[in-house]
């Protein structure tokens, strides 16, 4: 048994602290990794899917209630000025497809925390987005929970020797599998919202 495997075995609550913490960072990153541990039986699987969905809940309730109260502050003031243009098509659009946003965006390192944010700063109410939120989040889960055992049969196959000869390779093409794919979603998530502006910005000329 190497030392992690001996820390993780005698800091049980530590590591599922670190992994309700992680939810407010990365929850990607945190819970596949916590998934490994799991697969291998060195965490409990009941504890780690519970711990992560309630951490990413408690993380999307925050970060709501942070856009929803910032509103009234001097930086909401300075963000409405700053933005204004864009307030409209945010209400409509935004807001009105917010489930959809809401999945995808769990899967993209920022917009995960934006999403909750401006739901928060539009008002969308309360007891709608912890409807959306807990299906989106079991939806999250089952995926990535589904990759977890993928990747935990993987190394069950080769050898946990084999990964560890060439654990920084595998964690640079995790890490950039997560990136790059965050990447790609939020320029489309952009592309859309610029095709969007520029119909509105085409319909509100004067003919």
């Amino acid at each position: 048994m190497g030392s992690f495997e001996i820390f993780i075995a005698n800091h049980q609550l530590t590591a599922y602290l670190i992994l309700l913490g992680g939810m407010f960072i990365d929850s990607d990153i945190f819970y596949l990794s916590a998934a490994l541990l799991a697969h291998s039986k060195q965490l409990n699987w009941f504890i780690v899917a519970g711990i992560a969905f309630g951490g990413m809940i408690l993380s999307d309730i925050c970060f709501y209630f942070l856009g929803r109260y910032s509103r009234e502050t001097r930086f909401g003031t300075w963000f409405t000025r700053k933005f204004k243009k864009y307030h409209e098509w945010l209400d409509v659009n935004f807001i009105g497809r917010y489930t959809v946003f809401a999945f995808f965006g769990k899967f993209v390192a920022y917009v995960n925390r934006i999403g909750p944010f401006l739901a928060g700063w539009h008002k969308l109410p309360y007891r709608k987005f912890l409807k959306i939120h807990f299906a989106t989040g079991l939806l999250w889960l089952s995926i990535l929970t589904t990759i977890g055992v993928i990747l935990g049969s993987f190394i069950d196959l080769v050898g946990i020797g084999w990964v560890l000869h060439r654990i920084w390779a595998f964690v640079i093409i995790l890490f950039l599998t997560f990136i790059i794919g965050s990447r790609i979603m939020g320029k489309v998530l952009t592309k859309k919202f610029e095709a969007k502006e520029n119909i509105n910005t085409d319909n509100q000329k004067p003919l």
